[in-house]
């Protein structure tokens, strides 16, 4: 059975690249996913979590499809821009 591919997702004034040593981590496990991490900007005051949220899921669409089911590993903020995502939808 094919597993979701994994989003990795940083927290406030962080950057996707600090997730790396949790896909070597799962890869390490067996885990056989494909790994997505994310970069936004979250220093910055004008833009919103709805904001960040919708370029986020543009982003998503544009990696593993629209409409895709997929599993996340979630820091801080990055928890607030999955929720954002989902009850947009």
């Amino acid at each position: 059975m094919p597993q979701n591919p994994v989003i990795l997702v940083h927290g406030y004034s962080d950057q996707g690249p600090s997730f790396k040593p949790w896909a070597d981590q799962l890869a390490s496990h067996g885990y056989a996913g494909t790994y997505h991490t994310c970069t936004y900007r979250s220093l910055v005051n004008h833009l919103t979590i709805k904001d960040i949220a919708e370029g986020f899921e543009r982003a998503l669409s544009a990696k593993i499809g629209p409409d895709q089911p997929f599993d996340a590993i979630l820091h801080t903020t990055g928890m607030l821009l999955i929720r954002s995502l989902l009850i947009a939808n």
